[in-house]
């Protein structure tokens, strides 16, 4: 709604490419917010009163969050600056997603701190013996892979020659795709052509039956049907 509200002031309308740009955000807004409230839980948990949970978590990851929204801010907006027709075209896109994220980023370093002093109470926190949230299952299956690349120094080494193997091979395939500014694409149709043979014609007379059959009214019908033309 923030982003929304920009939009009147900033000059834009809704339309497709506005609306398409808050729909990439979506996944991206809620990010901020959660690495926010993450943080003021644990530090509640850790036995922080609730005014220094909320201060000290918020302060915690604020750099981080800021730093990540403008890093994906930066890939989007460059876009409507690049001229020419294709300005046109993604200028209202960047301008859509750069709001979003900015307001989102907003939104979760002022407002949900509030919320999160009224109810953190409310919600049963369980850390385990070294102070932390117990291991989702992601994190279950994330931390033995974690384990074996950092366990000794080939194995680090081993991990950064496979991502920089991987991301040569990004960047040659990259470079012998094609390029195009609009993917033509293509219609999927059938022709179909008739041509009678020649010599042939049809006697039918406009809502006579083909087969010669009687109407309801019991008056015999014109046979109808491809016939030699007597000449």
């Amino acid at each position: 709604m923030m982003a929304i509200a920009v939009f009147g002031v900033a000059g834009l309308t809704i339309n497709i490419l506005t609306l398409g740009g808050l729909a990439v955000a979506v996944g991206r807004v809620v990010d901020d917010s959660i690495v926010v409230l993450e943080n003021i839980y644990r530090h509640r948990g850790l036995g922080d009163d609730r005014r220094d949970a909320v201060i000290n978590g918020t302060r915690e990851v604020a750099g981080a969050i800021t730093s990540s929204t403008i890093t994906t801010v930066a890939v989007f907006l460059p876009i409507g600056f690049v001229g020419g027709i294709v300005s046109q075209f993604f200028l209202d896109f960047g301008l859509a997603v750069t709001f979003a994220l900015l307001a989102s980023l907003l939104v979760a370093l002022t407002v949900i701190p509030v919320p999160a002093y009224w109810f953190i109470d409310k919600v049963d926190i369980k850390l385990d013996e070294n102070g932390e949230l117990p291991p989702t299952i992601w994190q279950k299956l994330y931390t033995p892979v974690l384990v074996v690349a950092l366990r000794n120094r080939l194995t680090k080494w081993g991990t950064l020659g496979i991502a920089t193997v991987l991301f040569g091979i990004a960047l040659l395939l990259a470079g012998s795709l094609p390029t195009a500014f609009i993917d033509a694409g293509g219609e999927n149709f059938v022709t179909v052509t008739v041509v009678p043979a020649a010599g042939r014609f049809d006697r039918r007379r406009p809502g006579e039956d083909p087969g010669g059959r009687r109407d309801p009214a019991g008056q015999p019908r014109c046979g109808i049907g491809a016939v030699d033309d007597p000449g």
